[in-house]
């Protein structure tokens, strides 16, 4: 593993690797299919660099959560997105209304639509997402237009929506790493401390110790030890070189198919799968944690991160050090 103290993520399996004559039929149905449905794409030849979150008010959420206020939603993320002059895109299950599209949309921020797309029906990813919760969901729905577009995209980022901001462009950060290193790096957050107590009223529990009790339940056996030696990954911020990230989220696809049956419409079962992924298919090596990623649940103005996720406090002026200050020269 790659890890930034003072700075700072991918395989595709299975058929996903397999060329076969009905590899290029579906090739060719997809090309005519995004010729038709590049709306949501910015202007010109690309490749496009794309901040993407997903609002799938439609489905079935774990949690038991409403998600019927989608304007709010994507606040912060939105904000952050026209500062830094990034190109954000929303993908939805229709419950952004027209007038809310037509109201939100700028040169900036776009949405798509998956349910309405060609691209995403009778896919893998539409077959393999049955049953799972939407927080589950979300990155099937980001691998079928990841994938889709791969030819006109560069780089990418996939995060949550209502609990994020940007404190810095992910993109130059991500793109001057890799420059830097000569290499192509998949980026996923970390937590912050995963090892310290959560401060819950009923129990004494560590970040850890609720991965590794989920891991249980979600595929029906323990979590190896050594996994937790190291850094917690958290999949609330993905990111990297569009086939990087492409990579990732087929190795998700996968490994989500051993989620037990009983559990996958009733646990959200992200937060292990990443760990698990990154452990077993990438063998620890992606980049991670400060500077890609602020103080998970620990706002800190004084720190200088790309993306905050539950890192910044609720309704305060993001036009503070977090976005604007001067970093000190030695």
């Amino acid at each position: 593993m790659m890890k930034f103290s003072c700075f700072f993520i991918f395989l595709c399996l299975g058929d996903a690797l397999r060329v076969t004559p009905s590899d290029n039929t579906d090739k060719l149905r997809l090309e005519a299919i995004t010729n038709s449905e590049e709306s949501w794409l910015p202007t010109g030849a690309g490749p496009h660099d794309i901040a993407f979150t997903a609002i799938l008010s439609k489905l079935h959420d774990a949690n038991g959560r409403k998600w019927d206020n989608s304007k709010q939603d994507i606040a912060a993320w939105a904000s952050g997105v026209k500062h830094f002059g990034l190109h954000g895109v929303v993908i939805h299950d229709g419950g952004f209304s027209p007038e809310d599209i037509k109201e939100l949309s700028s040169e900036q921020l776009s949405f798509f639509n998956l349910l309405e797309s060609k691209i995403w029906k009778d896919s893998i990813w539409e077959k393999d997402w049955q049953g799972l919760t939407i927080n589950d969901q979300r990155f099937y729905a980001a691998g079928a237009i990841m994938e889709a577009y791969k030819d006109r995209l560069g780089y990418v980022l996939m995060t949550d929506s209502r609990d994020v901001d940007f404190g810095r462009d992910p993109f130059k950060l991500m793109r001057a790493t890799d420059s830097a290193m000569n290499s192509s790096f998949v980026f996923v957050q970390d937590e912050w401390r995963p090892h310290y107590d959560m401060g819950l009223k009923d129990r004494h529990e560590t970040a850890w110790l609720w991965v590794q009790g989920r891991y249980n339940k979600c595929f029906g056996k323990q979590m190896p030890e050594e996994w937790s030696y190291g850094s917690l990954y958290n999949n609330g911020a993905i990111g990297g070189h569009v086939t990087k990230v492409i990579s990732l989220l087929h190795s998700i696809r996968q490994k989500s198919k051993e989620i037990v049956p009983l559990n996958r419409n009733t646990l959200s079962c992200g937060m292990p799968t990443i760990n698990k992924v990154i452990q077993e298919d990438f063998k620890d090596h992606i980049v991670s944690g400060y500077p890609f990623n602020g103080k998970f649940k620990h706002p800190d103005n004084e720190e200088v991160a790309a993306v905050l996720h539950k890192s910044f406090l609720p309704g305060e002026d993001r036009k503070n050090h977090m976005r604007t200050g001067v970093d000190s020269q030695p």
